[in-house]
C-alpha cells in the first residue's frame, strides 16, 4: 500500500515514527530506486528514528514531503544532519512543522554546504526574525536553491530585510514566496530595493503583507526596468488606488511581467493609471483585481484599455461592484 512505481505516497494516513520504519531498509539499500516519498499531514517527529539517517547515504531519493507533520527544531536538526552528507535530494516540504527559529538555525547550516537542493519549502514555521537571519546567511552562499517559501513565518519588516540583503547576493533563487509575513511598507521597500540590485527572481509572493501605498511605489520603482520578473501578487495589502497607480506606471516600460495580482487593495473607479497603462504595456497577460471597488466607471476605463492592450487574456473582477453598464463595456 502506499507503493506506486518508483514513489511511495502515505499522505493523511496518521502514520507516527514507527509506522515508517519499514521505509529505513528501502532507503538504506536503494531498493526499488525510490524518488519520491509523500508523508504530507501524520503525526512524524524524526525524534528518535532511524529514518534521517537513512537519507544520508541514500543516493535515490530526490523529492521528500513531510509538510503538517510534527518535526519541530529537533527533528528538523536530525535532517540538517542528513542533508550535509545526501547528495540527491532535490525538494524537500518542511511546511507546517513547527521548527521554529531553532531548526531555521541547523537546516541554515546544512544549506550553506549542500548543492542539490533547488525547491525548499518552509512556510508556516514560526522562524521568526531569528530564522530569517539565518537562512539570509545561507542563501548569501548557496547558489543551487531556486523556489523556497517562507510564507507566514512572522519575520516582519526586519526579517523582510535580511532576506532583502540576501537576494542582492544571490544569483540561483527564482521564486521567493514570502506572503502573510506583515513586513508592511518598510519591508517592502527593503525588497523592492533588492529586486533593483537581483536579476535572477522571476516570481515573487508577497501578497497579504500590510503593503501600503509607499511599499507599491519603492515597488513600482523596482519592476519598471527589471528584466527577469514574471509574476508579482501583491493581493490583499493596502496598496489602494494611488500605490496601484504607481505600480502601473511601471508597467508602461516593463516588458517581461507577465502575471500581476492586485486582488483586495481597496482600488476604486478612478483607476485611470491602470487603464492608461494597459494601452502601453504589452506583456502582461493576467491581472486580478477581485475585491475591489472598480464599480461601472472603473471597468469601463479598463474596457476602453482593452480595446487597445493585445496581450491580456485572463482579469480577474469577481467581487467589484461593476453593475451591467460596466459589464456591457467589458463583454
Amino acid at each position: 500500500e502506499g507503493l506506486s512505481g518508483n514513489s511511495i505516497h502515505f499522505r493523511n494516513k496518521g502514520c507516527d515514527d514507527g509506522d515508517i520504519e519499514g521505509l529505513i531498509e528501502l532507503l538504506q539499500t536503494n531498493a526499488g530506486g525510490i524518488e519520491l516519498i509523500d508523508l504530507h499531514q501524520n503525526r512524524i517527529t524524526l525524534v528518535g528514528s532511524r529514518f534521517a539517517n537513512s537519507l544520508a547515504g541514500n543516493d535515490t531519493l530526490k523529492i521528500l514531503y513531510l509538510t503538517n507533520n510534527s518535526i519541530g527544531p529537533r527533528g528538523a536538526g536530525l535532517l540538517a544532519d542528513a542533508l550535509k552528507v545526501n547528495e540527491t535530494l532535490q525538494v524537500i516540504g518542511l511546511g507546517q512543522n513547527q521548527i521554529g527559529p531553532a531548526g531555521a538555525k541547523r537546516l541554515a547550516v546544512a544549506l550553506r554546504s549542500n548543492r542539490n537542493i533547488l525547491k525548499i519549502y518552509l512556510e508556516r514555521n514560526k522562524m521568526g526574525v531569528e530564522g530569517a537571519a539565518c537562512l539570509a546567511d545561507a542563501l548569501k552562499v548557496n547558489q543551487s536553491i531556486f523556489v523556497i517559501n517562507l510564507e507566514q513565518n512572522k519575520m516582519g519588516a526586519e526579517g523582510a530585510g535580511k532576506i532583502a540583503n540576501a537576494i542582492v547576493e544571490n544569483r540561483s533563487l527564482q521564486k521567493l514566496l514570502f506572503r502573510d509575513n506583515h513586513i508592511a511598507d518598510e519591508g517592502a521597500i527593503r525588497i523592492a530595493d533588492a529586486l533593483i540590485a537581483n536579476n535572477s527572481i522571476n516570481e515573487l509572493d508577497l501578497a497579504r503583507n500590510r503593503i501600503g501605498r509607499a511599499g507599491a511605489a519603492r515597488l513600482g520603482l523596482a519592476i519598471k526596468d527589471n528584466k527577469t520578473l514574471q509574476k508579482l501578487f501583491l493581493g490583499s495589502n493596502q496598496i489602494q488606488t494611488a500605490g496601484a497607480g504607481r505600480i502601473a506606471d511601471a508597467l508602461k516600460t516593463n516588458s517581461t511581467l507577465q502575471v500581476l495580482g492586485l486582488e483586495s487593495n481597496k482600488i476604486d473607479e478612478k483607476a485611470d493609471r491602470l487603464a492608461s497603462a494597459l494601452k502601453e504595456n504589452q506583456s502582461l497577460q493576467t491581472l486580478f483585481l477581485s475585491g475591489n471597488f472598480l464599480a461601472d466607471e472603473g471597468a469601463i476605463k479598463l474596457a476602453d484599455a482593452l480595446k487597445v492592450n493585445q496581450s491580456l487574456q485572463v482579469m480577474g473582477l469577481s467581487g467589484t461592484r461593476i453593475g451591467a453598464e460596466g459589464g456591457k463595456g467589458l463583454a
